[in-house]
């Protein structure tokens, strides 16, 4: 049984390409603007401890959503031929929301947090389907080259359009902007705008691969003789049968306890929704064959 991939280096740099688009979301908005401009722009009204409060509720809420929703997007990126349409989906979540942002004005905190929530979500959900198509452009010897060309790209394209918006919040006026508010609120709307363009080279070149598979003769390896030597071992002793129970025990533990909790449920979960598409393909097999 032979397994045929062909990669080409233009799918592999449209892939890692998608890096250097979402990774603007993660330095201007996650790490650089958002978090201060909510205080002091749209939370304006609200004291420092309540809106410290409300921006961490908010990251919680989205997180939370997030560690509940990551099993399931896992199992369905391992199960599911439709990566880049998940994908796809996640991303526009992202986007759009991202561009919201530039439109929201003075004091709507409630807004604010609402659309920033579904833009992590966007965010981190994409992100687990664009990790899943890594197999699909690389292959076993290469993978780690596409991984870390992804990763150089993405430090690469978030630092350079980060340097730019700090340039429009420093001296919005070379930037024919009014104010360092404008400066902030265009920042956003430039995030977005370059997530969606540099996003759209994986679309067109990245395929979900299909296994071709070609049956091919494999001779039957010779068969060896091995002698049969008779070797008497003495029985062991309560000891060293204590002794090996104690430490079989605590490997498993060890083992068990080592396991993370969200890899046992995508596993259920693969195997369930592995299940349901097994059953489905049966039944869908005993229909053709009545009809």
């Amino acid at each position: 049984m032979i397994v045929i991939k062909k990669y080409t280096f233009r799918e592999k740099f449209s892939w890692s390409l998608y890096d250097w688009a979402n990774s603007v979301f993660a330095t201007t908005v996650l790490a650089g603007f958002f978090p201060l401009f909510f205080k002091s722009y749209w939370a304006g009204d609200l004291d420092d401890a309540t809106s410290t409060a409300l921006l961490g509720t908010a990251s919680s809420v989205a997180g939370l959503v997030i560690v509940l929703i990551a099993p399931i997007l896992g199992a369905i990126a391992d199960l599911s031929h439709k990566k880049k349409l998940f994908l796809s989906i996640f991303a526009l979540l992202g986007i759009i929301s991202t561009s919201i942002l530039f439109f929201i004005s003075y004091g709507f905190w409630q807004w604010s947090l609402i659309i920033f929530g579904l833009s992590v979500i966007g965010f981190s959900g994409a992100n687990i389907f664009y990790d899943s198509l890594l197999i699909d452009v690389s292959s076993n010897d290469d993978r780690n080259y596409v991984s870390s060309m992804g990763y150089a790209l993405g430090y690469l394209g978030g630092g350079i359009l980060f340097l730019i918006n700090v340039s429009m919040y420093l001296y919005p006026s070379f930037f024919n902007l009014n104010s360092q508010t404008e400066g902030i609120l265009y920042s956003f709307l430039f995030v977005a705008i370059w997530w969606f363009i540099f996003s759209i080279p994986l679309f067109l070149f990245v395929k979900q691969k299909k296994f071709e598979e070609i049956k091919t003769e494999t001779p039957e390896p010779p068969k060896l003789e091995i002698p049969v030597i008779d070797i008497q071992l003495p029985l062991p002793t309560a000891e060293v049968v204590a002794t090996a129970t104690y430490a079989a025990v605590a490997a498993v533990a060890t083992t068990t306890l080592a396991t993370p909790f969200f890899d046992q449920i995508k596993k259920k979960l693969q195997k369930f929704i592995q299940g349901k598409i097994n059953k489905w393909k049966e039944n869908h097999q005993k229909k053709k064959r009545k009809d």
